[in-house]
């Protein structure tokens, strides 16, 4: 008899065989290496292994729990123990040479697989059991037997856990044994996305069963066997609910007339659903019009009901589930404080529910799973300055008055109507924001200055990494958005109209992206002015076909880049100017130059269309026809091989660089004195008034100049390398 007490840790090199006596583990842990398999018990002899306290790893084959003729052989995994199979094997047979036992008591067994295994082919050397009680929790992809023979697998207070994406049987392989719930109740948690697992073993007993998780349960009618009589609960959780199966009327019974009844709890789900399914059948006609009655809803809020997917020929029954609020917004309670006074602390996952044409202010800061609307029109979420409201859903609200910030957490969709009073932070921390509409005249102007700076006379939308904030074809009041790293602004609504102010103000504090799935952009009313603050970074736009990201008296701030990947960038009304940013556009995309524009630096691999006159101070890098290009004072044109033709305005002023460093040697030599054409142009331009400095040649001496084409319509810049130097005798 050994007591391993308060241990740090003890390694066993390749397995464990405990023939006789008994080995208990109260504190610490045990390791037991990877030989073949560890052994509990010997012929004719008794053994026990107990995990009061601490934990045990196992990285071999499997652990036998019955070895040799006539032994007792039994573990015991109590409330303060676990036991975990690394080994992606068989984990723990019960019963190998003789029948063993496994107790779960309030401990946690994880395993692969668990197995009743006999070595012998007949019945009489049977007898192996499971215990799982006390809340003991055994976590396997599944259970069989190997040989017709009795076993037995009890819950008592304890929990069969399926983790994996599992679709098939779970119990039964070869025979079905007695599989059983006791007076304390039995719990199957089954985690495997929309497969189900099948029990293949009737399950027996007068306890009460829950099946939770997120995938289905099924019970295959078998010929033999009882079912248990306790009734049955299934708890609602995650995106959906799980769905139990039979396909017999002994199975029905056991899960509609029990003793318990057939429950449907709504503790865990946090949000409303429609058409939940919970119970189905194999096939038609096993449902009848009565078993909607034997549905009872526990923690699933006022009018919670339970119907057919087909009244003619019924296979299933769902629920409509209406969440449970924490509190309720009446005429005499309109505050957050008032709210926690009347209802105490809210809980992680708290709701509130609004009846009428109320306010609810949010005085205090607070967290709320979501906020539901409902029999009014005018409803108003009001955040009072300096206030936090984080919340994953509202629905159903009239209007949001935000003066202080509301925190939007959570992977799914936040639709919001905007009351343009606001002047508080929107915060888009995950999921999509979603415009539903605004009200007012206050349309506010941007800032200036910082951007990072929180705009003085509008709203500002702050999108963090991932989320999404999408305008929806909507009027925005005078809403500034700031995108940060991996954030993305887009349209998937409708056409927001020109004469509307949309968005007055973007801020780029990262690497983000625009999809314009329909016309929008930064469009201030009245054709005023906008503003977009690049940074040092790169605004990725695209859009679909047909379809614009207008800039719209826009002044463009920063050193970052505009790259249009798809679609169209328009520039419209008045000038849009932007010294200092870059601007590409690339292959099958589209500039609509609508009004002046400035860039630093422009790389034109695309369309560039409308009357106005781009201006370029930096690099120009050629490409497709271009209408009307002005390149300023100390601008430059990379020689690439490809000319940039501009075909009705060109202008340049002062000293224009012609930069030939991608041009080689022998290009130049090739092209002889008719040079390599960098530029062509109308040819009402006057070249004269400009100089033309070339750099980065491969041969020195090479030069720009000028000819007229064939014809007189067009001019043409080009570098050619020297001619050399005649000598000339007279």
């Amino acid at each position: 008899y050994l007591t391993l007490k308060d241990i740090n840790s003890f390694t066993v090199g390749t397995y464990l065989n405990l023939a006789n006596g008994a080995l208990t583990l109260d504190g610490g842990s045990i390791t037991i290496g990877a030989g073949d398999y560890s052994r509990i018990g010997s012929a004719g002899k008794t053994a026990e292994f107990t995990i009061e306290s601490g934990s045990v790893t196992q990285g071999n084959h499997y652990l036998g729990i019955g070895e040799g003729n006539g032994s007792m052989a039994t573990m015991t995994v109590k409330s303060g123990g676990s036991f975990t199979n690394t080994e992606n094997k068989i984990g723990i047979i019960v019963g190998t040479d003789s029948p063993g036992t496994l107790n779960i008591q309030g401990g946690t067994v994880t395993l692969k697989q668990l197995t009743f295994y006999r070595s012998a082919s007949t019945d009489a050397a049977g007898g192996s059991v499971v215990n799982i009680t006390e809340g003991g929790v055994l976590e396997t992809r599944s259970i069989v037997l190997n040989k017709n023979f009795s076993a037995a697998l009890n819950l008592d207070g304890g929990t069969l856990k399926i983790p994996d994406d599992r679709n098939g049987e779970v119990v039964g392989s070869y025979s079905t044994f007695d599989f059983s719930v006791g007076s304390n109740g039995g719990t199957i948690e089954y985690n495997g996305g929309s497969n189900n697992i099948r029990f293949n073993s009737p399950i027996g007993g007068s306890g009460h069963m829950t099946f939770k998780g997120s995938g289905g349960v099924k019970f295959t009618e078998v010929a033999t066997g009882s079912y248990w009589t306790g009734g049955a609960t299934v708890e609602l959780g995650g995106s959906s609910a799980p769905l139990v199966y039979f396909s017999g009327p002994n199975t029905k019974a056991a899960l509609l007339d029990g003793a318990g009844g057939f429950v449907v709890d709504g503790k865990n789900r946090l949000t409303d659903g429609t058409g939940i399914a919970v119970l189905a059948v194999e096939s038609s006609g096993a449902l009848e019009t009565a078993d909607l009655e034997k549905v009872h809803f526990v923690n699933c809020g006022d009018g919670t009901r339970a119907y057919f997917d087909n009244d003619e020929n019924p296979t299933k029954i769902l629920v409509d589930y209406v969440v449970h609020p924490w509190a309720t917004v009446t005429a005499d309670n309109t505050t957050w404080s008032g709210l926690v006074t009347a209802n105490g602390e809210p809980p992680a996952n708290a709701t509130v529910k609004m009846t009428g044409d109320y306010t609810l202010v949010i005085d205090q800061d607070a967290t709320l799973s979501s906020i539901g609307f409902s029999g009014g029109t005018g409803s108003t979420l009001s955040i009072a300055s300096g206030k936090t409201l984080t919340v994953g859903d509202i629905a159903g609200i009239g209007y949001v008055l935000n003066n202080g910030t509301l925190d939007k957490t959570g992977d799914g969709t936040l639709a919001i109507a905007f009351d343009n009073a606001s002047r508080g932070v929107f915060v888009v921390n995950a999921g999509t924001l979603k415009a539903t509409g605004a009200r007012g005249t206050d349309y506010g102007t941007p800032i200036t200055g910082d951007p990072s700076e929180t705009p003085r006379s509008t709203f500002l939308i702050d999108v963090k990494s991932g989320a999404t904030y999408d305008v929806n074809g909507t009027e925005q009041a005078a809403a500034a958005v700031r995108l940060a790293e991996g954030a993305h602004f887009v349209n998937t609504g409708a056409d927001a109209r020109e004469v509307w102010s949309q968005s007055i103000q973007l801020i780029i504090a990262g690497d983000a992206d625009v999809d314009a799935q329909y016309n929008f952009g930064l469009v201030a009313q009245g054709f005023g002015a906008t503003r977009l603050d690049l940074g040092s970074h790169t605004l990725s736009v695209r859009s679909n076909s047909g379809k614009d990201f207008q800039l719209s008296g826009t002044t463009i701030t920063g050193s970052g880049t505009i790259d249009v990947t798809a679609g169209r960038l328009a520039v419209r009304r008045a000038a849009s100017l932007g010294a200092d940013c870059s601007l590409v556009i690339e292959e099958g995309a589209d500039l609509g130059l609508g009004a002046n524009l400035t860039v630093k630096n422009f790389e034109n691999k695309g369309i560039t269309s409308g009357v106005s006159t781009l201006t370029v101070t930096g690099i120009l890098t050629p490409g497709t026809d271009i209408r009307y290009l002005t390149l300023a004072d100390g601008a430059t044109i990379k020689a690439t091989g490809t000319a940039q033709v501009v075909s009705k305005t060109f202008s340049a002023t002062g000293t224009i660089t012609v930069d030939a460093s991608e041009i080689d040697a022998q290009d130049l030599k090739d092209a002889g004195v008719s040079g390599i054409d960098v530029l062509t142009v109308p040819a009402a331009f006057d070249p004269s008034g400009v100089i033309w400095n070339v750099t980065g040649a491969a041969i020195s001496g090479t030069r720009a100049k000028w000819r007229t084409d064939d014809g007189g319509a067009t001019k043409t810049l080009y570098i050619a390398r020297p001619t050399g130097l005649m000598v000339i005798f007279r």
